[in-house]
């Protein structure tokens, strides 16, 4: 964190260095022993030594917490289960935090226990790169090995809810497999009564698995009888120290389906798929096809096979990462906003995730020819731009993964004179896609086979499971069919040429790079620098050994030819000299370049999730024609274990690693890495709700 800028003080100390709550005015553990009481109240009664020795292989097991404070619970938890769960297990953790502490609070608090130090190093040097440093409401995802850390700041009510898949009360069944365990470690209810509310019970039961476990150190009857009414079964316990009791409690009864109280937006729960409810019938796949080698293939392959799936990838060219995924220098960066629009939000969590998965990357090149984490300025280059980087600048200055510079510490950073400031991503920089792509699947979970088109994709029934049968041509003279549970598609625009998915509103974007002789002023050049367009530092081909640098990226809206035009090249280079000026009196020597074409939607957001039928949708959503916002209570209809990740535009070295997560979680049934809103954003089936509320689909009563 730069912690020079950190604004948030939610602590006092006490003479024993122990935090108290300035919100609350209560400690965030006991004064005995922090350590010991979290493991008397949470751990043991919990009963999650046993249980996390009786895990299977590759078994998931999810704890909710309300309250994560010093984080200091996560880390006992943590520390227990690499004790007793088995080392291919999935613990994921999800944790509200109203009121965030900041990182050196953090790192203050849990230097008081030497033996978490490995653990809590881990945590904080996460924290500090992603946390935003103020009480802001995210859903933020830390990942370490096995283990996530899903920490929600916002109110504990409104952040679970948030992932519940509906607030509609027939509808708001998880998507995911359930809470195993809970801690109820909010400030006690005396002091923080809202937090101990009805609204949160229930949403505790939506959320769990029935049988699910439930310990908090407080024994106060308005708990005990809140749990009671919500159908779990409650003792009581010795409680640590001072205490005299605790209550551990079970669900024995999630029949219980109060309506969530309702949101004032629309209800119609199109965007509900049944077919991921975890029910005792459900079967998880465990043979999935990925369509396409490019990063959003390679990346969803790697994060599906973290889950311990066994994947193949089917590609059309002879090589990974061929097309839009081809080129020699792709660069992280996102579409950052101070607005709160579901584009800004899913820009902004695709940043820290994508920073964070590269970060392990970067250390494993040899030297800079295939990527470098150098940091990335975004020049403000005209006043428009300075007002937004202004905005976006004063609701992120007290974070560390973003940080506005003048023109003098722009050019510092730079290495080179640049004309203006703007917002610097020390975290970014740049990567060669097709190593990357190479990274991503040496997993031995993952067999590749390129020169194999899918042609088309047809159901095979065995039983009560659904699986589907690709029929796959080899080369040119030879095919051959293949099944699998579960198939996801991430070939880009020719995604559209399956008939499942042959309704897709995508569209191929052409755009074209051009690379350039490494000279006077920009061999100097250290970090990367994007405006109307973008530079990276210098690689060198492997071949000539000849330093580059990749510049671009041209958009051209008329044309899908993959040829290079000396037009574009001029257009690239025109732009290159409006970026940094000191090139305008310098002849650029153009050594190559590459033209291909991305795949981009209407609404600039991917298309992540399962493939809805998209005649049941019309049929069942026929309503919403005459009236946009007519409730209709039937949930959407979806292609059982068929889904896509494509749309992902310029923005591939970012969007990927997070779509490919949320992809990872829906077949895996663990909680998503984003709040349900977001993921709703991304739902393919967004676009035919539009299509029949605009009149521009055609419905069964048209």
């Amino acid at each position: 964190m730069n912690t020079s800028k950190e604004n948030l003080q939610n602590v006092t100390w006490s003479e024993k260095g122990q935090p108290i709550s300035t919100h609350y005015g209560d400690m965030y553990f006991s004064i005995a022993d922090g350590l010991a009481e979290s493991r008397h109240v949470f751990i043991k009664h919990n009963q999650l030594p046993q249980r996390f020795n009786q895990l299977k292989e590759n078994a998931h097991f999810i704890i909710g917490e309300t309250g994560f404070g010093t984080g200091l619970n996560f880390l006992s938890t943590w520390q227990c289960w690499l004790d007793k769960a088995p080392s291919n297990a999935h613990l994921h953790f999800i944790s509200t935090e109203k009121f965030p502490l900041n990182y050196q609070e953090i790192e203050q608090s849990l230097a008081l226990w030497p033996t978490l130090e490995p653990l809590a190093i881990q945590l904080l040097e996460a924290y500090k790169k992603q946390f935003f440093g103020t009480n802001e409401p995210h859903h933020y995802q830390f990942v370490f090995g096995q283990i996530t850390l899903n920490l929600i700041v916002d109110d504990a009510c409104i952040g679970l809810k948030n992932l519940l898949p509906q607030q509609h009360p027939e509808f708001n069944q998880p998507l995911w497999q359930g809470v195993d365990a809970w801690f109820l470690d909010g400030f006690s209810p005396a002091k923080n009564p809202d937090m101990w509310s009805d609204e949160l019970f229930n949403i505790i039961v939506l959320l769990s698995k029935k049988g699910a476990s439930l310990t908090t150190y407080t024994a106060a009857s308005s708990v005990r009888k809140g749990l009671e009414k919500y159908g779990f079964t409650i003792n009581k316990k010795p409680g640590f120290g001072k205490k005299r009791e605790l209550i551990t409690a079970i669900l024995s009864d999630n029949s219980y389906t109060q309506a969530v109280i309702s949101s004032k937006k629309n209800q119609t729960p199109w965007a509900y798929n049944k077919n991921f409810a975890n029910t005792e019938n459900t079967q998880t796949p465990q043979k999935i096809a990925v369509i396409g080698a490019g990063l959003a293939g390679c990346h969803t392959a790697y994060a599906l096979a973290k889950q311990g799936f066994q994947v193949d990838i089917f590609e059309a060219n002879t090589e990974i990462a061929s097309e839009g995924s081809g080129n020699p220098q792709a660069m992280l960066y996102a579409k950052l906003s101070a607005n709160k629009e579901p584009l800004a939000e899913f820009n902004l969590a695709c940043l820290l995730k994508a920073q964070s998965l590269y970060s392990t990357f970067w250390p494993s090149l040899d030297d800079k020819v295939l990527g470098e984490s150098c940091g990335l300025l975004q020049l403000a280059y005209n006043s428009n731009i300075q007002k937004k980087q202004k905005a976006l600048a004063d609701r992120f200055q007290y974070s560390y993964f973003l940080n506005e510079v003048s023109q003098e510490k722009a050019s510092l950073l730079a290495g080179i004179q640049l004309d203006h400031g703007g917002i610097y991503l020390p975290d970014s920089g740049w990567i060669n896609p097709k190593a990357l792509c190479t990274w991503l699947v040496k997993d031995q979970k993952i067999t590749v086979q390129t020169h194999c088109l899918v042609k088309q994709l047809i159901t095979h029934n065995t039983g009560t499971q659904q699986q589907w049968q690709l029929h796959i041509q080899k080369e040119e003279s030879s095919s051959y069919t293949r099944v699998f549970d579960a198939v996801v598609i991430c070939n880009a625009h020719t995604a559209t040429t399956f008939e499942q998915t042959a309704w897709l509103p995508t569209k191929a974007l052409r755009g074209q790079i051009s690379c350039i002789a490494s000279q006077d002023p920009i061999d100097q050049l250290k970090t990367v620098v994007t405006g109307e367009n973008y530079i990276a530092p210098a690689s060198h081909s492997p071949d000539t050994h000849h330093r580059f640098h990749t510049i671009g990226a041209t958009y051209d809206l008329k044309n899908t030819h993959k040829q290079l035009t000396d037009s574009e090249h001029e257009k690239n280079i025109a732009q290159l000299n409006h970026l940094i000026t000191s090139t305008q009196e310098q002849t650029i020597e153009v050594t190559g370049g590459r033209a291909n074409l991305r795949c981009t939607s209407p609404d600039y957001l991917p298309l992540v999730g399962c493939v809805p039928d998209k005649k049941a949708v019309v049929e069942q959503f026929d309503g919403l024609k005459n009236d946009a916002r007519a409730t209709i209570h039937h949930e959407g209809t979806y292609l059982s274990n068929l889904y896509i990740n494509t749309g992902h535009g310029s923005r591939g070295l970012a969007y990927t690693p997070m779509a490919a997560q949320l992809i990872a979680s829906q077949l895996s049934k663990t909680p998503p890495p984003l709040p349900q809103p977001l993921i709703d954003a991304l739902n393919p089936a967004r676009f035919i709700i539009r299509g029949i509320k605009r009149k521009s689909i055609n419905t069964p009563n048209s």
